[in-house]
């Protein structure tokens, strides 16, 4: 089989597929394996070759012909899985099957096909609906194998049917694409990486190009957690890594698996955004063997035992092409030695890797732009004798002030500081944290915002190395289950730190450093008429959502009519509902080696700024332009962005309307939504919309 890989650079447009090309026909079979990969499997086996023949007769052992698929009209499955009803005889069969079409082109002998094709009969008569919690993520692991199963008897068996294929596609069809259609990013990662492996097989199966693009588009540029760059961070941490271990390889496996659907039809999306996936299951499997990386929040220990081997074809796949993996290789060469997992020994090596034999040579690098960011593992209370201490319970105004007063630093120590009001920051403040360790909890404090300035002029601030805390509570939820809370029309309605004044430079000398601000349904932070700002190596994320005053009103930072700022080494990630910095009639602007990423709206959205310049960023996975510098009655003036990453953005690499004096050089664009242009630099008067689009005047 010759592979041509395509690019995915392109734009996609009605009739085309997302190669921005006439759509070439599907290989088939062509879902897991292609037909030399099968015959591979089966030469290995007749040589008694090991580990293929071991795994074999032991796949053998495990999947016996007496099975009798049971099938059922109404298929519940609650969070995790109860109520089950049928959810559990649904997922045997399916595996099952699977299992059956495997050993039946392996050995040849027809009792397996034949019971495999029994299971596709029991059960397209069978399914009537899915309901409750868990229906998409059911329907999705189900449908995996039954469908790499019926492709491969479809392909190879000469007693497939044509009545056989019109079986199976009502059954993909009107039972599982129905539910399957729509994704659901905003649930955790795992179940689109799911839901995405489930559409590719069934649009291969279907010969269905549009459906096919559709699911590659989704691993590209999903909203919330639905896409590859928005599983896993740039440090190779996964959006799963503080729930439990065992969620995390799943979401993993299943983001590995369908780059292996896709690459069996010639695209490539393992080598996405310099090989993020091969990061994830670093980060991951360095836990796993008992390292402890650097994080944002608390790495999960739950599951920590349970080792997977589900990605042993993602190891083999990158090992091929000279990456190396040894922390991922160390679980994968455990599992093949123990012979666990049959399936992934048998199947793990493509016929293609098999011919290649190159030995790894690079090495992987995560990314350190604006990594680390936020509050650290430190104690910086002991460098501050004259401090004044405030333990948690202690009031924390009263602290603020009397340091005001005596010119003295005030250290916020390790614990919870729950606000019951605004905290008002006087002028002359140096408030402290001991890292990570200092949790001051904002989320219920009566007021707008949970640190605000106190008085009309402010001068001379420093907030440092501690955390602000918009949810109610901390580190007892799962990630996602508390980002649900943050997104509904009621909840918190804070901003995190809000120091606004009335007039140009009526604040001045605010210094933010290493200090994380999260969880805000409103800003992360707002500052306003300040001149002089620093914001060194902070990390705002997860800010900005649904409330009142609406979507796209808030965001991660805000910065309104500041000038003299410089935000270096920061992080700005996953605003629900805004961008990651916006910037609004502000001048002498410098933003340099910072994250924006994953952000709902624009990664840096900038309305007529003057003297701006943008230098050494990762902006990647924001649903829109990772820059747009946009017109209002004018446009922005003396711009310079240089020198950035920006990759996987559903949007322009930057967009711009009516801006002077505009100076672009060294960036570097990858994959930024599918256009063939990744830039868009207009001198029309052009608006921003209601809709968050503009007259974009998209290349045809």
């Amino acid at each position: 089989m010759k592979v041509i890989l395509k690019s995915l650079l392109f734009a996609v447009f009605v009739g085309q597929s997302v190669f921005g090309q006439k759509p070439e026909p599907f290989l088939h079979p062509g879902i897991r394996y292609s037909r030399p990969d099968l015959m591979f499997f089966k030469d290995q086996v007749q040589k008694r070759t090991e580990p293929w023949a071991g795994a074999y007769a032991q796949l053998k052992r495990t999947t016996p012909l007496d099975f009798e698929p049971r099938a059922f009209r109404h298929i519940v499955s609650g969070p995790y899985s109860d109520p089950d009803i049928g959810g559990r005889e649904l997922r045997e069969a399916a595996r099952m099957a699977h299992d059956y079409a495997l050993l039946w082109f392996i050995s040849g002998e027809e009792i397996y096909a034949e019971k495999a094709r029994a299971i596709f009969h029991a059960w397209e008569q069978g399914i009537w609906s899915f309901d409750e919690n868990n229906t998409k993520l059911l329907a999705a692991l189900a449908c995996d194998p039954l469908v790499n199963a019926a492709e491969i008897l479809r392909h190879a068996w000469p007693r497939w049917r044509e009545a056989d294929t019109q079986l199976v596609n009502r059954l993909l069809m009107s039972s599982f694409y129905p539910v399957l259609r729509y994704y659901f990013p905003e649930a955790n990662g795992n179940w689109d990486g799911a839901n995405i492996r489930a559409l590719l097989g069934i649009a291969i199966f279907t010969d269905n190009r549009e459906l096919f693009d559709n699911a590659v588009r989704h691993y590209l540029f999903s909203q919330a957690n639905g896409s590859l760059v928005k599983y896993i961070y740039p440090s190779g941490q996964c959006q799963e890594t503080t729930r439990d271990q065992g969620h995390v390889q799943m979401g993993l496996g299943l983001f590995a698996e369908a780059a292996r659907i896709a690459w069996t039809q010639g695209v490539d999306l393992f080598g996405l955004a310099d090989n993020r996936l091969t990061l994830g299951l670093e980060y991951t499997s360095r836990y796993l063997l008992g390292e402890e990386p650097q994080a944002y929040g608390v790495i999960s220990p739950d599951k920590r035992d349970k080792i997977s081997s589900s990605y042993m074809h993602a190891v083999r796949h990158y090992n091929a092409r000279g990456v190396r993996m040894p922390y991922t290789e160390r679980i994968v060469n455990r599992h093949f030695r123990e012979g666990k997992d049959a399936l992934s020994i048998l199947t793990a090596t493509r016929a293609e890797q098999a011919r290649t034999g190159s030995q790894p040579t690079i090495d992987l690098v995560a990314s350190s732009v604006g990594y680390p960011a936020g509050a650290q593992p430190t104690d910086p209370a002991a460098g501050y004798d004259d401090a004044i201490r405030v333990k948690p319970g202690e009031p924390l105004q009263a602290a603020l002030d009397r340091g005001a007063r005596e010119r003295r630093q005030v250290v916020a120590l390790a614990g919870l500081h729950p606000l019951t009001e605004t905290l008002r920051i006087p002028s002359g403040t140096t408030l402290l944290g001991e890292g990570l360790g200092t949790v001051i909890m904002g989320g219920k404090a009566n007021g707008l915002s949970a640190i605000a300035a106190k008085g009309a002029n402010l001068e001379d601030v420093t907030i440092a190395n501690l955390i602000l805390e918009g949810a109610y509570t901390y580190g007892t939820e799962p990630e996602n289950t508390a980002r649900f809370r943050r997104t509904g029309k009621f909840a918190n309605q804070k901003t995190g730190l809000q120091l606004t004044g009335s007039e140009e430079g009526g604040f001045r000398n605010i210094t933010l450093r290493h200090l994380t601000i999260h969880n805000f349904s409103r800003n992360g932070a707002i500052l306003a008429g300040v001149d002089g700002l620093t914001i060194d190596r902070c990390d705002f994320s997860d800010n900005g959502t649904y409330v009142v005053p609406g979507p796209r009103l808030q965001h991660n930072l805000k910065l309104v009519h500041v000038r003299h700022a410089t935000i270096a080494h920061s992080r700005f990630d996953t605003s629900l509902k805004g961008a990651g910095i916006y910037l609004d009639h502000s001048s002498q602007i410098r933003i340099l080696s910072c994250e924006v990423a994953r952000n709902a709206w624009y990664g840096i959205l900038a309305s007529e700024c003057r003297d701006l310049a943008i230098r050494d960023c990762l902006m990647e996975g924001n649903d829109s332009a990772a820059v747009y510098l946009s017109y209002l009655y004018r446009g922005s003036d003396q711009v310079d962005i240089t020198n950035n990453t920006m990759q996987l953005n559903n949007g322009y690499a930057i967009e711009s309307y009516k801006t002077t004096r505009l100076n672009l050089a060294g960036n570097r664009y990858s994959r930024n939504t599918l256009r063939s242009a990744q830039e868009h630099i207009s001198q029309k008067p052009v608006l921003l919309m209601e809709d968050g689009s503009a007259d974009r005047h998209i290349d045809q």
